[in-house]
């Protein structure tokens, strides 16, 4: 499979799937999106690496559309 952010460094990637942990355990999805949003544009900001924004907006994305998936799953029956 083709990597589609290989400049991501692995801590990068480690911290955001923390952020996903995180806002996972947030009271409602809006606080989740509040935390989740604020995490994507403190590492814009703070981040060297390019296309970190682009990066976690993919990720948190992935990861939505996971949990879509398995509730989709958990529908049947």
């Amino acid at each position: 499979m083709t990597e589609l952010f290989p400049e991501i460094s692995k801590e990068a990637r480690k911290n955001a799937e923390l952020a996903w942990t995180i806002a996972s355990h947030c009271k409602n999805s809006i606080d989740a999106a509040k935390m989740l949003d604020a995490y994507t544009n403190f590492e814009a900001i703070r981040s060297k690496e390019e296309n970190i924004r682009e990066f976690l907006n993919f990720y948190f994305n992935l990861k939505l559309e996971e949990l879509k998936k398995n509730e989709d799953l958990t529908d049947i029956g």
